[in-house]
């Protein structure tokens, strides 16, 4: 199953700044302090009372920490930041020009080695990385690996089917949080024990 779809409307931020790693390793739910380029983690962004926020990749990368989220844009997940940053000497911004979803094997002809990723694991090539995320699930309820790419740069990504969309069933069949990400949820809640 081939697919490639619209991602641009998820949160790409980059943290940058010596106390971003430990920043964002109190914010989130995930060890992700001692991470060091090319490394990459699924967590949750919460809430003062450990309620979901969003659930982000945790990329890192040499011009920064990168954080891809779920379904928060970049302006939300900055200000979300922004409530918690006081003296800390770090920035963030939104970051890349594009984004989409795609299947393994798109992801792989894109970035060299995408195609054997781990989940949440991420590789580059140029200006654009492939970071493995949730599984999309097919009409047969067969798991098929998923990737979300993200050009770092003008770098060109596979053109989206603007016809193509998510099925919200198969994105939760396949484990993806959907509707549920809200402040009426804990990670656990969504079964996250990955993040």
């Amino acid at each position: 199953m081939s697919f490639v779809v619209d991602a641009s409307a998820r949160a790409r931020v980059l943290v940058t700044g010596p106390d971003g790693p430990a920043f964002l390793h109190r914010l989130t739910t995930q060890h992700v302090k001692d991470l060091v380029v090319g490394d990459a983690r699924l967590a949750v962004l919460t809430t003062d009372k450990g309620r979901v926020v969003d659930v982000v990749h945790h990329v890192v990368l040499e011009e920064g920490i990168l954080l891809l989220g779920n379904k928060l844009d970049s302006d939300a997940v900055c200000a979300w930041l922004d409530r918690y940053c006081f003296t800390e000497k770090l920035a963030f911004a939104a970051f890349g020009s594009g984004a989409v979803f795609v299947d393994l094997a798109t992801a792989d002809a894109c970035v060299a080695g995408a195609g054997a990723l781990e989940p949440w694991a991420m590789a580059r090539h140029g200006g654009v990385i492939a970071v493995r995320t949730f599984d999309r699930v097919d009409a047969a309820g067969a798991a098929v690996p998923a990737a979300i790419l993200v050009a770092l740069d003008d770098s060109v990504l596979p053109v989206a089917d603007t016809s193509a969309e998510v099925d919200l069933a198969a994105a939760i069949a396949a484990g993806m949080p959907g509707v549920e990400i809200s402040d009426a949820h804990t990670p656990l809640d969504l079964e996250l024990h990955d993040a």
